[in-house]
């Protein structure tokens, strides 16, 4: 589950050894906080500000960008892979249909929305799916700030 290179660390978040490297152990805060999002960037201020820049019309949360913005759906091919792989591994050794908003809590609290403890494999599959949306994380605030860069009114220099 670590980044190559990396060592894992005692977690703060988890009060546990995770196997995330602390750079990992942001990325999972922010998502369980949502305050990399405009639901709490905008949080005090009109509803507009609250918008997902996607121009749905809908809030920017953590299940939005990450399971239905448009603005994420050229990067999302890995993290649906491991999502389906999580849902058919958690089908097939416990016949239970996982929702996407379910394994996505389930990845970010770690709380398992089954009444019972998960197998060997849907385990396994959870870590999958963690790593790949603490990646698609990652790849996502890359490509919103390179827009947002790319967008800026460039001020004149002084001669």
């Amino acid at each position: 589950l670590a980044v190559a290179g990396h060592t894992a660390q005692k977690c703060r978040w988890c009060r546990g050894w995770c196997g995330l490297t602390p750079y990992q152990q942001r990325q999972l805060a922010q998502l369980t906080t949502g305050s990399d999002y405009a639901v709490c960037r905008g949080k005090r201020g009109p509803a507009e500000g609250r918008l997902c820049p996607c121009g749905a019309g809908c809030v920017e949360t953590t299940e939005h960008a990450l399971l239905r913005c448009p603005l994420g759906a050229d990067m999302r091919a890995a993290f649906a892979s491991a999502q389906r792989a999580l849902r058919d591994a958690v089908a097939d050794a416990h016949k239970y249909e996982l929702a996407a908003e379910e394994a996505l809590r389930w990845a970010i609290d770690d709380m398992c929305p089954m009444h019972f403890e998960p197998g060997e494999r849907a385990t396994a599959a959870l870590l999958s799916y963690r790593v790949a949306m603490l990646d698609f994380h990652r790849e996502s605030k890359r490509a919103r700030y390179a827009r947002a860069r790319d967008t800026a009114t460039q001020r004149p220099r002084a001669l």
